[in-house]
Order: C-alpha cells, then sequence, then structure tokens
C-alpha cells in the first residue's frame, strides 16, 4: 500500500478562475492527501474539475472570441475527452505501481475511470461518499441514481462522510464513517491583531439558503441580544441571498458586512481578520443526512473560536477547548460575547488531539484498502 490513485476534482489556487470547484471539496481532498502522505503512502490525485469558458477564452485568439463563446461545451467535451484517454493510458502503464483507486463521489468521468480501473486493470475500488447528487430531481436524480449504482456495485469500500449515507450500501461493501480530517498547520499560528479590537468579528462562509442551509439561523443569530456589538462578515452564494441583502436593509443592520463570492485571496485575509467561525447546520434539511461542511475542520485548525448551532452531526467536536456550542440560537450573540471575554481567543493546545483524530482516522482506512 506505498501508492493509490485518487480520482477527484482538485485544482491549483492558480486555477481557481478557469475550472468549477466546491471548496470544502478541495480542503477534503488536500487534507487526506496530507495525512496518505503523513503515514507514509502516495495519494495520487488525477483531477477532474471541469474547466470554465475562461479557460477556452484564455487560450482563443481574439478574433475568434465569439465563436468560442458558442462552443463552449463542444470545446469542453473534446477537452474530457481527451484527458480521460490520457488518464487511461497512465493508468495502464502505471498498473503495477498501485493497487487502489479511490474515487470521490460519483460523477460521470469518476465512474468512468473507475470502471476502466476495476474491470480493466483488476484494481480495488474504494468510493470516498460525500456528494449526495442524487438529491437532484427529474431526468438528473435518475442519472446519478445510475452512476452511483454503478460505482457502488464495483466498491469494495466506502468513506462516508455522514451515517445517513449508510442505508444506501449494500452490506457487502465495508464502511466507514468519517466527516473529515484536519489540515494541520506547520506551525502553531499566532494571535491575530485583529483579536485584540474592541469589536468582535464574526465569519460565516457558506451557502445561503433557507431550506438547505443555515441561514435562517443567521437571521435569529442577527437579531438576538446584544448582536450589534458584533460585526458579522458573510461571504458565499445561494438563491436565498437576496433575502439576506433585503433583510439587512430593511432592519438597517449596520454590522452585517455582506461580501459575496469573494476570491480566495479576499477570503483568507478575512478569516485572518476575523476572531472566530460560526457554522450552521439545519436538521431540516434535505440534505442533512448526506453532507457535512467540511470547513469547519478548517476553522476549527486555525486555533481560533468556532461556534457551531446544537446539531447532532457537531456531536463528535464538541470536546475540542475552542469548539462553543449555541444551544438557543436566538441567544447566540450572548454566548459569543461570553467566550470572547472569558476565555483564551487561540487554543494551541488542540493541535495534539486534532494530530490524534487524524491517526484514528487513518487507522480507519487502513481497514479497507
Amino acid at each position: 500500500m506505498n501508492k493509490i490513485i485518487y480520482l477527484c476534482h482538485i485544482i491549483s489556487d492558480s486555477h481557481r478562475d478557469i475550472f468549477h470547484y466546491n471548496d470544502s471539496a478541495l480542503k477534503k481532498v488536500r487534507s487526506f492527501k496530507r495525512l496518505f502522505e503523513d503515514n507514509g503512502v502516495e495519494l495520487e490525485t488525477l483531477s477532474l474539475a471541469s474547466p470554465k469558458r475562461l479557460f477556452f477564452l484564455q487560450q482563443t485568439p481574439r478574433f475568434l472570441l465569439k465563436i468560442t463563446k458558442n462552443l463552449y461545451y463542444i470545446f469542453r467535451l473534446f477537452f474530457v475527452i481527451k484527458r480521460l484517454i490520457r488518464y487511461m493510458i497512465y493508468l495502464f502503464k502505471e498498473r503495477n505501481s498501485y493497487s487502489t483507486i479511490m474515487s470521490y463521489s460519483y460523477t460521470t468521468q469518476n465512474v468512468f475511470l473507475a470502471c476502466f480501473g476495476h474491470y480493466i486493470l483488476n484494481k480495488k475500488i474504494i468510493l470516498d461518499y460525500e456528494d449526495g447528487l442524487f438529491t437532484n430531481r427529474g431526468i438528473r436524480h435518475l442519472y446519478y441514481l445510475f452512476l452511483e449504482r454503478i460505482i457502488l456495485s464495483i466498491s469494495s469500500g466506502c468513506i462516508m462522510i455522514n451515517a445517513g449515507l449508510k442505508k444506501r450500501i449494500p452490506d457487502r461493501i465495508k464502511t466507514i464513517l468519517i466527516n473529515g480530517v484536519f489540515m494541520l498547520p506547520l506551525q502553531s499560528p499566532k494571535e491575530s491583531e485583529a483579536s485584540n479590537n474592541k469589536k468582535i468579528s464574526i465569519l460565516y462562509s457558506g451557502s445561503l439558503y433557507f431550506r438547505w442551509g443555515g441561514l435562517s439561523y443567521l437571521f435569529k443569530l442577527f437579531s438576538s441580544p446584544s448582536a450589534e456589538k458584533i460585526d458579522f462578515h458573510i461571504t458565499g452564494f445561494g438563491s436565498d441571498e437576496l433575502r439576506l441583502v433585503e433583510f439587512i436593509k430593511e432592519k438597517d443592520l449596520r454590522n452585517i458586512f455582506f461580501h459575496g463570492y469573494v476570491s480566495l485571496e479576499s477570503l483568507k485575509k478575512i478569516e485572518h481578520d476575523t476572531y472566530g467561525f460560526i457554522v450552521c447546520l439545519n436538521e431540516d434539511s434535505p440534505i442533512y443526512e448526506t453532507n457535512f461542511p467540511f470547513k469547519t475542520f478548517s476553522y476549527i485548525s486555525s486555533g481560533k473560536p468556532v461556534f457551531l448551532n446544537r446539531c447532532s452531526l457537531f456531536e463528535e467536536y464538541e470536546s475540542f477547548e475552542n469548539v462553543f456550542l449555541i444551544d438557543n440560537i436566538e441567544d447566540g450573540a450572548s454566548v459569543i460575547l461570553n467566550v470572547y471575554n472569558n476565555h483564551r481567543k487561540y487554543y494551541p493546545e488542540i493541535f495534539q488531539r486534532m494530530k490524534e483524530y487524524n491517526n484514528n482516522a487513518f487507522e480507519k482506512i487502513k481497514t479497507i484498502l
């Protein structure tokens, strides 16, 4: 077990503008890669990220730009086919250097390469099962259900991110439950100057949905007593972001700063300057039993305070020193201010706990490889 092929949608930071990606998935892939390599196993990633229009526009002469815009899907199809052929050749040439292929979720390209590895190269297939693609409706639902059944039929093991996924997996497949792992910093971060400011700032970054996400919790938090003493920074996007903008305007909330979808550099600056983070999950969400916000691991590993609403998915992380639960979101601001006034601002001792968590996670993974 010295080398494993990982089919995923990883991209470099420099390619964020020209490829589609999910930030939480990207963080998970990178943390998994670090975890394997720290334990002496090479996890080689084969990126299946889809190119944006800008990718092709950058490579097209100016006089052909108008035509390129209209032919985007054809160009993307040729790009995907060419890449799949290149990966198939590589997997075949390197077939003696690895015995296992891991697949992050079950999109078309992942399933195609997994089938090639299983049926043609006789490789073991492990599904890193998270995405919840089957929540789509109509034809897309049927299509992803078809892909899901295919990859589950050839997988011998499955890494689940949520216990709710267990009911979708055949009994013959060995499963383990790992919400994610921590991307440990090379050195413990120092307390930022921003955490000494008189007014506390909190960041929420994620999907802005009422039914699918935690936006309804945020509205209650903004209206809680003493909330005006906190600056709330919001980044992300979603179908209900207009309701957020209207809510801020209607209530004249000058302590709420909605940044929208920001660049990586801007997000890193906001994360550095903020005192702590808040993550909200809606247990009534249709995807509650199929997903998990991997940003939770990123936030905890920062050493800064992380505030979570009362939710069963968060129970495993309640014992971390920098994690604080908000039992009643309508009084959430008081909880945040109490932590700010009576606790330390950084918790460097948690890094040993995170190392132990990662080691336990890797021991679980070894049981299905």
